[in-house]
């Protein structure tokens, strides 16, 4: 049984889906009745096994119920902590491995024959012994399998609704206007080295000072970009292969120059840095966010530590090369991730190792155990597992988290040290044989799915032999596939939504690589807080999530250009009009039906019209950018009719009126396209 703290007055217990100690664990609210109920049933029920006790156990406390308290109450003049969501997988929401472990039918292996395995070293010192019996069972529980805090989205997180302000929560204000003052600064310096007679009109304006919104738009180009990954920059800003908002947004020529010149850090004291830290050109803000993705989630019962790998084949000295990832040349990032839910919960880059120790920042470099350390630091004695491949398990790892009760669970290297050789080795193995070795609360298994093949590895979680009789396969090795892919899947998430172009510059790519994370973790805390799973990887809700994430952030761009249009050309201002249009069709369609009360036109939308009829445009699109659409006024008549849907099928689609953007037929228009009502307003 698997215990969480509740800070309010009802309490949470975890109860195992088998009789055994299984690694999926389901949560259940229960009354306290209910709780006492169970917790004696238990209690009655294990009197049959063997059991001891320390002398610390004879102490007051009581071995069946532990209630948790809070260490930390707070103050008069702090404010009271908001309760925190809980966050529940359902069954629905269940990976293979994971429903395979919930349906799985183990029974406890029969026992062999007590022995010792004793590891040696080279001056045959013993260095660890093995037994081939479990540890009897005790009455009271581990305290790395008692969780003491609640997982889901915490603090301010838990009021977001709207997808650019999930967005805001890990890209804050003042990251951006970080980025945009240092860009400001790379552009100016490039625009010294131009001469001003040497420019021509028509380049003047890019070198222009940028702003926090055109910063904010561009990267909800880059969002957008996302969805349209088989077209290049050229074609995406082509009036006719390419949507209209990036036109609408900004100019093709504008955007690669300020995919140039972005910059995250001082270039001044760049040089400086370097010395001591290969990663500095991002490292402010890589720690920032890392700080922000901690700071609005936390984690369920499992994290999953593992490797991602950000594709890129340009100039940098820590690229890495690692065949079994997507890509093999890229970016390292060791992260740690929800194992349940889609969330990257923290993540360490690496950048080689620095000219100079002494100047390095702290963590910057680190061996394989420090990695694991670092990435579960702020969880340490909270009872979750750690999950993590046989590039990070080790018996001594597995110790050290004991002692900072956290349980391990994860494969094995054959060549570890302190293992027992008798088990490590597939000479003399029969398939689909399992043995297991115990020791001081680690459980050591070797499983043999055919001849010649040994799977290993190692669970401070799981203290006893269970065995799944179908398939053969002890409920460790099982347990790890359930809870293995927390790291790939994100993975896999963060490669088809990144709108990453080909780069030369590896700061750019890992900020690509940090905004594909943020995209993932800002939907997944909406999904949670509207009450959808945010573990479900094939349904479209992610996907419009983070494409309506990419309109917000452009669109207050987009309304300035709209507003103050001089110096466009014909093409932009299309661009202008169709968005404008859609923007507006969107917000009827949000009113529902009422679609005649829905007559608050678009900042800058008339100076926009105007300026194309001055231009001897009639007020309507144009070419095939031209946007059509059911009049308005006809949908307002035909209201509450019987056959409404039938009689709205056979209108025919109008322009858009060239003062308030909404579409009209001839019948309720002028001869210049003005609808009533901008007519009776006296706006023609």
């Amino acid at each position: 049984m698997r215990y969480k703290y509740v800070p309010a007055a009802t309490c949470v217990i975890v109860r195992h889906i088998k009789d055994h100690d299984m690694a999926s664990r389901r949560e259940q609210g229960l009354s306290p009745e209910e709780i006492a109920a169970l917790l004696l049933d238990e209690s009655v029920s294990s009197g049959d096994e063997e059991e001891y006790l320390d002398e610390e156990d004879t102490s007051e406390e009581e071995d069946d119920v532990h209630q948790f308290v809070d260490e930390h109450e707070p103050s008069d003049d702090e404010p009271e902590q908001q309760d925190q969501a809980e966050t529940v997988q359902r069954p629905a929401d269940l990976t293979r491995s994971q429903r395979k472990l919930l349906e799985a039918n183990f029974r406890r292996q029969d026992p062999r024959p007590a022995a010792t395995y004793v590891v040696r070293d080279r001056r045959q010192n013993v260095l660890a012994e093995w037994s081939t019996e479990p540890q009897p069972a005790r009455r009271r529980r581990d305290l790395a399998n008692i969780l003491t805090e609640r997982s889901g989205v915490c603090g301010p997180a838990r009021r977001i609704t709207t997808e650019k302000d999930a967005f805001k929560l890990f890209i804050t204000d003042s990251m951006l206007k970080k980025i945009t003052d240092r860009t400001n600064h790379r552009l100016e310096i490039e625009r010294g080295r131009v001469r001003e007679a040497e420019l021509r009109q028509r380049e003047q304006h890019l070198y222009q000072p940028t702003t926090e919104t055109e910063i904010e738009a561009l990267l909800g180009l880059f969002v957008l970009r996302g969805f349209y990954k088989k077209l290049t920059v050229k074609q995406l800003f082509d009036p006719v292969t390419g949507p209209a908002i990036f036109r609408a947004t900004m100019g093709a020529r504008r955007f690669g120059m300020l995919l140039n010149m972005l910059t995250f850090d001082d270039r001044s004291t760049r040089d400086e840095r370097r010395k001591g830290d290969k990663f500095c050109p991002l490292r402010e803000l890589f720690d920032e966010l890392n700080t922000n993705l901690r700071l609005h989630y936390k984690p369920t019962e499992c994290i999953t530590v593992n490797e991602s790998l950000l594709r890129f084949r340009g100039r940098c000295s820590f690229r890495m090369y690692l065949p079994s990832k997507p890509g093999r040349y890229g970016l390292l990032f060791y992260t740690a991730a929800d194992a349940n839910i889609r969330y990257m919960w923290k993540a360490w880059p690496y950048s080689g190792r620095p000219q100079e120790p002494d100047l390095s920042p702290p963590n910057t470099t680190l061996d394989v155990s420090g990695i694991v350390h670092h990435l579960v630091q702020e969880v340490k004695g909270s009872g979750r597992n750690v999950t993590c491949d046989r590039l990070f398990t080790s018996v001594p790892l597995a110790e050290e988290l004991m002692a900072d009760r956290l349980t391990l669970l994860g494969t094995l290297k054959s060549s570890r040290r302190l293992l027992p050789k008798e088990l490590t080795v597939a000479q003399g193995r029969t398939e689909n044989s399992t043995e297991f070795a115990f020791r001081q609360g680690m459980t050591f298994v070797s499983h043999c799915p055919r001849r010649g093949k040994l799977v290993l590895a190692l669970s401070t979680q799981h203290q006893a032999p269970f065995v799944d009789e179908v398939s053969g396969k002890p409920e460790i090795i099982m347990a790890y596939n359930a809870t293995k892919g927390g790291v790939d899947v994100l993975d896999a998430m963060i490669e088809s939504y990144m709108g990453k172009p080909p780069l030369h510059r590896w700061p750019t790519a890992a900020f690509f690589f940090m905004l594909g994370v943020v995209e993932i973790n800002a939907t997944t805390i909406l999904m949670l807080n509207r009450g959808q799973s945010a573990a479900d990887t094939k349904s479209g809700v992610r996907r419009a999530l983070i494409y309506e994430m990419g309109k917000q952030l452009v669109m207050p761009q987009v309304h300035e250009r709209t507003a103050n249009p001089t110096g466009l050309n014909s093409k932009s201002l299309d661009a202008l009009r169709c968005v404008a249009t859609r923007d507006t069709e969107d917000s009827r369609e949000a009113g529902g039906r009422d679609l005649g009360c829905s007559r608050s036109r678009p900042s800058g939308s008339g100076d926009v019209a105007a300026s194309c009829a001055a231009g001897g445009s009639s007020g309507t699109h144009s070419g095939a950018s031209s946007a059509k659409g059911r009049c308005w006024a006809c949908l307002e008549l035909l209201v509450g009719t019987p056959s409404y849907k039938q009689q709205k099928s056979q209108l025919t689609k109008k322009p858009p009126c060239c003062k308030c953007m909404r579409y009209v037929c001839e019948r309720h228009s002028t001869v210049t396209r003005i609808c009533k009502d901008c007519k009776a307003d006296g706006s023609a």
